[in-house]
């Protein structure tokens, strides 16, 4: 339990990192 919970939280962060870099790369 407490491993999904990792992984969802992981999961979270790698995707907003992403969309951040992609936001800086489009403006």
């Amino acid at each position: 339990m407490i491993f999904r919970s990792h992984i969802f939280t992981a999961t979270i962060a790698l995707l907003s990192a992403f969309s951040s870099i992609q936001a800086a790369c489009t403006s």
